[in-house]
């Protein structure tokens, strides 16, 4: 339920309450337990009014939108690929496959026009690719897509308009999308024993890091989504 609305149930509860206050102390004003059960009413109303108090400042100091990333291989389900090419054998291509996944998390916050206005003005992108040479990563691209884009050791994923779209729609809930890829030998920079780390980053769409204050607003955490690969090449 959006915050207007509970504060207009609220308010409507509230003149009830006293409507009903003033209704029974015309009747029963003068009896002990009307005085008792005010006592335990107002109590009520004060631990309920504490509540609302702190949901408010709980709303503040929140950020509207968290951003989660996890990469595991498809195949062993774990946080690293062994990659090895001797001769004319290698990795097996099902084996180099890995599943990545962008988890968001929308939260209830008074700061979510201020964080739609942030997405909309700064194309906001993952850019996954290895952290050296050696290697090359190649998103398995379905043909609808269209927030996959290439780049020369790696791909692109956009996040704007998902983010934009979900902070427009909803107050909170979990929502993730993804995608798999592929890790290739990179035959222009050859390396022959090599241990390389697939960090993603949030940047703007134009290669550019996001200004400091974006994080003041969407959390990006990338801390699980480290996958490291173990390229040997004889």
């Amino acid at each position: 339920m959006e915050r207007g609305s509970i504060i207009r149930t609220l308010i409507k509860d509230a003149i009830t309450l006293v409507l009903f206050y003033f209704l029974m102390r015309i009747w029963w004003g003068n009896e002990s337990w009307f005085t008792d059960k005010v006592k335990e009413l107002g109590f009520f109303l004060c631990v309920g009014f504490f509540f609302f108090i702190m949901s408010i400042f709980k709303s503040l100091i929140t950020r509207p939108v968290a951003v989660i990333v996890t990469q595991e291989n498809k195949h062993f389900r774990e946080n690293k690929t062994n990659f090895s090419i001797k001769g004319k054998r290698k990795t097996q291509e099902h084996e180099r496959e890995v599943e990545f996944n962008v988890i968001i998390s929308r939260n209830s916050s008074v700061w979510g026009w201020l964080a739609l206005k942030i997405v909309n003005k700064f194309n906001l992108i993952l850019l996954i690719e290895p952290s050296s040479p050696g290697v090359l990563v190649e998103a398995d691209k379905a043909p609808l897509r269209n927030d996959i884009s290439e780049t020369t050791t790696g791909f692109t994923l956009n996040l704007s308009s998902y983010l934009s779209s979900i902070i427009s729609n909803v107050n909170s809930g979990v929502f993730s999308k993804g995608c798999l890829y592929i890790i290739h030998e990179d035959r222009v920079n050859m390396v022959t024993n090599e241990t390389l780390a697939i960090t993603p980053r949030l940047i703007q769409s134009n290669m550019k890091n996001i200004p400091w204050f974006i994080t003041c607003l969407i959390k990006f955490d990338n801390s699980k989504s480290i996958h490291m690969v173990n390229f040997k090449w004889d």
